[in-house]
């Protein structure tokens, strides 16, 4: 359209002097922008285009550490975590436009170069996996770990893990199971043997005898170690500790679930389909 895309010039130049003085003026306008860096005192540049050669030498001589074609989502995350704001032009920079760091330095993994910021207010994990797939499991347990910081800042409440709270809460349901004489008592009684299926799993995965484990573990509380749960050797006193928050939430979501099974009074089924067949 009109009006639109880049700026049709022509130059006409007859002499070797002209064609000099063009190109000492360009690199002059070129450089011009750059005397507001000197004017904020910004040592570091982020750029996501390519900077010309002049500018490369220039900002070296100034003692600006530039870096050109930079990702936008890097240039978006260094802004966020030193405080800084992404301009379009050097022309519009200003001081209220600048990020602060304490350190900055170069750093080789591998055969890549990495540059580290320091002293800012963000923090980056480097993943390194020989496939997609462990790779995203490390992300996966970065970011659980992550919300269980969160949820304990929320909620610093904790509870002893390896299965003991859901066999404590068993142990209770069955003997307030006994206080109901009809269906209830079958109802509480399966709940609390769902319960015990975290413990059950855990000593699968540990590689012990599950049978064993939960006979062990159902003795020791019963006669009051409330905290202990299953471990890699066995059943042993405070294993872990988990958030009461989280514990708090899974239980309500079986118990919903368990109640919307039971909300359940009609049971459909299908018939079979008549078969019809061409002569």
């Amino acid at each position: 359209m009109k009006g639109e895309g880049p700026t049709q010039i022509r130059l006409n130049i007859k002499s070797a002097d002209q064609l000099a003085a063009y190109k000492e003026t360009e690199n002059k306008l070129k450089l011009e922008p750059l005397k507001k860096l000197a004017l904020h005192k910004v040592n570091v540049l982020l750029c996501e285009q390519l900077l010309d050669a002049n500018l490369k030498d220039r900002l070296v001589a100034d003692g600006v550490f530039a870096l050109e074609r930079v990702d936008k989502k890097d240039t978006e995350a260094v802004a966020k975590a030193t405080g800084a704001r992404i301009v379009g032009q050097f022309s519009e920079l200003a001081e209220e436009d600048l990020g602060l760091a304490d350190e900055l330095y170069i750093d080789q993994i591998g055969l890549e170069k990495t540059v580290t910021i320091q002293g800012c207010g963000g923090t980056t994990f480097m993943l390194r996996g020989t496939t997609s797939q462990s790779i995203d499991e490390l992300e996966g347990a970065i970011r659980s770990s992550l919300t269980v910081l969160k949820l304990l800042g929320d909620d610093s409440r904790v509870l002893p893990g390896g299965g003991a709270t859901e066999t404590e809460m068993a142990q209770e349901l069955k003997q307030y199971a006994k206080s109901f004489a009809g269906r209830e008592q079958v109802a509480i009684e399966f709940f609390a043997d769902a319960l015990m299926e975290c413990p059950r799993c855990l000593a699968e995965n540990y590689g012990l005898n599950p049978v064993d484990t939960l006979i062990e573990l159902g003795n020791r509380h019963a006669n009051g170690f409330c905290n202990c749960g299953v471990a890699e050797r066995g059943c042993e006193d405070n294993v872990c500790l988990e958030p009461a928050r989280v514990k708090r939430s899974i239980i309500r979501r079986a118990y919903e679930v368990s109640a919307l099974m039971l909300r359940i009074d009609e049971l459909l089924i299908s018939k079979e389909i008549a078969k019809f067949h061409k002569k």
